[in-house]
């Protein structure tokens, strides 16, 4: 199963990632993606206050200063490989009191997205996959996305879907979450070389999601290339489950 992501998105705040949010199924309808820039200028997906030394991009040949241009595109940095040097869990702690403050007092946890699949729906920005984290809010469709890389919050944005997804994702309450990305990731690397499903070149993106109807909140591994499917676990109990989708 691939995963579509594009849907109409009306932008309504500051916008740093123009972002996207949410995965249905190929079978459902295939929809238009829109992205609304500012009046004044392009999204900015680095606003943070970084030396030049220090910028975000794809990475340089290693050993090479920030000095020597022959590194390709960027400079040598001191994040790592694919912004995930902090857990999931980890990086939602940095995020929860951002969007308390800047989006809703009951702002609460809807997904954590594929980061592929939201960066191919970005245009491939020169930003590591790190970890992307859809808030909503109590009756209402607005949705609020934060992008982390390691421990630094890269950009936010504000979003609206245009038509209904077909589904509904309920509150995440991550005290109850038992397994973490390191858990998740360790137990599909056993299980996928069992089936052969599995590659130590690839950098498996995670989605968690708590879906109408489901008893606990359920953890994905996504292919980053293909954005299939590969695998699903109970977030609390750890058994294997099916695809929620």
């Amino acid at each position: 199963m691939i995963y579509n992501l594009s849907y109409t998105v009306i932008i309504i705040g500051t916008i740093l990632l123009a972002g996207c949010s949410s995965v249905i199924s190929q079978d459902e309808q295939r929809l238009d993606f829109v992205v609304t820039p500012e009046p004044d200028g392009q999204p900015d997906f680095l606003t943070i206050n970084i030396s030049s030394d220090e910028q975000i991009g794809y990475p340089a040949q290693s050993g090479i200063s920030a000095l020597d241009n022959t590194g390709y595109p960027a400079p040598v940095s001191e994040y790592s490989k694919n912004g995930r040097s902090q857990t999931a869990i980890q990086s939602y702690n940095l995020v929860h009191p951002v969007a308390l403050e800047q989006f809703h007092a009951d702002a609460y946890l809807a997904t954590i997205s594929p980061s592929h699949i939201m960066l191919t729906n970005l245009g491939n920005p020169p930003v590591l996959p790190g970890w992307f984290f859809k808030f909503r809010k109590p009756n209402s469709k607005r949705e609020f996305i934060i992008h982390v890389v390691d421990n630094v919050i890269t950009g936010t944005t504000l979003t609206e879907s245009a038509m209904d997804i077909g589904y509904t994702e309920q509150p995440i309450d991550m005290s109850q979450i038992v397994l973490d990305s390191p858990d998740i990731f360790e137990q599909f690397q056993q299980v996928g070389s069992e089936r052969d499903i599995w590659s130590e070149a690839l950098a498996y993106d995670l989605e968690l999601v708590y879906l109408d109807g489901m008893s606990n909140p359920v953890w994905s591994i996504i292919d980053p290339i293909t954005q299939e499917w590969l695998f699903s676990v109970d977030a609390v109990t750890g058994e294997e489950v099916d695809n929620p989708y």
